[in-house]
């Protein structure tokens, strides 16, 4: 046993041994690659993408999903940006690190407040407070706004800044000759851009944000190798794209930003959110409710509504836009205005149903059960009835199946009490049928036994009167010579 034990350790060891060591390498293939330019770890790096210092700890990433999101990023999640920088067996190394990473993320900070008007107090209730903001996406952050020492002067390398392009993966945010992805701008025509000279794109390639602010560039170069990008980048004189048409509003953003000021906490839509303000399920097709209407009433509730306690949010011109343009995309769908098939089928059915439920409860009535009670639920169904034709004729069937399925839930209880109900009328009919067949069959054996007993009575008078007859009949003994006797035959 005393020798067990440090086999069993050696054995540990060489078993650890390589796992550290992938362990070791992937973390070295992390700080080689500049991963913290893109990815906060233990609270170091940029938060480009998602913070991963607890990268093992998200559900569904094991090793095999990091492995393959390092190989082909966009592959595995939609819309993703970041490059494909490693092979498959640092891809591997990499993902042995990011496995062993299990600290806590870093608490996110709070968002600003947007609303400027505070709205006079509800009595008795208060809207819901907003959702928390989702994750941010992977979007780019500045770098630093300090800029190193870098002699501009000093010369370069076109073939090492066009090797260094690769290296960085630059392509990952930019286009050059229609290859890439327009994630940044496009530098097809970097090198002939008035203003943008040698010493613009070192200063630019070493830290962005100082010469563009607000720039979501990350710092990926040294000022040796911004040196080679920026003479490569000059080789660039390529005709410059076309820039693209602003964007018009977004229905879709429009949605995240009704989702994130929490007008969900007072507003519904589609049975879904609060009753302190109107439903606005169908507020696209409110009469006079224009999208100039929507802005005013979004920038001042009180100047469209009087007496409204809705609050007055401050949002930019393309916020503004896009949550207007969701307002007005909430229109009646074709399932809202015309029930499918299967539906007026079913919808058919219940009528059917409740005729018969009517029928059952009169015969319910007639057999001395109190229907007071059925007849009352009955006329519950025929209102959940009387809403839906109502809501087929103004073409609106919000909420049409909820109110076929709680007329379908009362004619269903109202046939579970009839059976139930038939079911002991059927068992007191039985029970009668058989008490009065257990009369008549008692009355017949009753009746047998007399009709017997009244038979062996007769025979035993017949035999009984035959009796006397014979003793009646019977001659006296022969004696000689006795007067009436006939003689002895000789």
């Amino acid at each position: 046993m005393v020798r067990l034990v440090p086999l069993t350790l050696a054995a540990i060891l060489l078993v650890s041994v390589p796992a550290r060591a992938e362990v070791a390498t992937g973390q070295a293939l992390y700080a080689e690659k500049g991963c913290g330019n893109c990815h906060v770890l233990n609270g170091e790096g940029s938060p480009v993408g998602p913070e991963l210092t607890a990268a093992a700890t998200v559900p569904g990433h094991d090793r095999d999903w990091h492995v393959r999101h390092l190989l082909d990023p966009a592959a595995v999640v939609e819309g993703s940006f970041m490059p494909a920088m490693v092979t498959e067996s640092e891809a591997g190394h990499l993902a042995d690190y990011l496995m062993t990473l299990n600290g806590a993320p870093a608490a996110a900070e709070p968002a600003p407040e947007t609303a400027v008007e505070a709205p006079a107090p509800v009595p008795e209730q208060a809207p819901a407070p907003a959702p928390a903001p989702a994750p941010a996406p992977e979007t780019l952050v500045a770098a630093p706004a300090e800029a190193p020492e870098i002699d501009t002067a000093a010369p370069g390398s076109i073939d090492t800044g066009r090797a260094l392009y690769a290296e960085k993966a630059c392509a990952g945010c930019h286009v050059i000759d229609g290859a890439g992805t327009a994630v940044g701008p496009d530098l097809t025509g970097a090198g002939s851009v008035s203003g943008h000279d040698r010493d613009w794109h070192i200063r630019h390639l070493v830290n962005p944000s100082l010469l563009v602010p607000g720039s979501t560039m990350p710092a990926l170069v040294t000022g040796e190798e911004a040196i080679h990008l920026a003479d490569y980048l000059l080789t660039l004189t390529g005709p410059a794209p076309v820039p693209p048409p602003p964007p018009g509003p977004d229905p879709k953003r429009g949605k995240r930003i009704y989702v994130e000021k929490g007008c969900g906490g007072c507003h519904a839509t589609r049975g879904g959110g609060g009753t302190l303000g109107p439903d606005l399920t169908f507020a696209g097709e409110v009469p006079g409710h224009d999208a100039d209407w929507h802005r005013r009433h979004l920038e001042n509730p009180r100047s469209t509504s009087p007496g409204s306690t809705m609050p007055a949010f401050k949002l930019s011109e393309a916020d503004m836009n896009d949550l207007v343009a969701f307002l007005l995309s909430l229109v009646r769908r074709d399932d809202d205005r015309h029930m499918s098939p299967a539906l007026v089928a079913r919808f058919a059915a219940l009528g059917g149903d409740v005729e018969q439920v009517e029928e059952r409860i009169l015969h319910a009535r007639g057999h001395g059960r109190n229907v007071d009670d059925m007849n009352a639920e009955l006329q519950g169904a025929r209102t959940h009835i009387g809403t839906v034709e109502e809501m087929v004729r103004r073409q609106n069937l919000m909420g049409v199946k909820a109110e076929i399925a709680a007329a379908e839930e009362v004619v269903t209880a109202l046939e579970l009490t009839l059976d139930e109900f038939e079911s002991q009328l059927d068992g007191r009919l039985y029970l009668a049928f058989v008490v009065v067949f257990g009369i008549l069959f008692g009355s017949w054996l009753v009746l047998r036994k007399i009709l017997l007993l009244t038979q062996e009575w007769r025979v035993e008078e017949a035999v009984r009167d035959t009796e006397r007859e014979q003793q009646k009949r019977r001659l006296p003994p022969y004696r000689p010579g006795a007067p009436g006797q006939a003689p002895d035959e000789e």
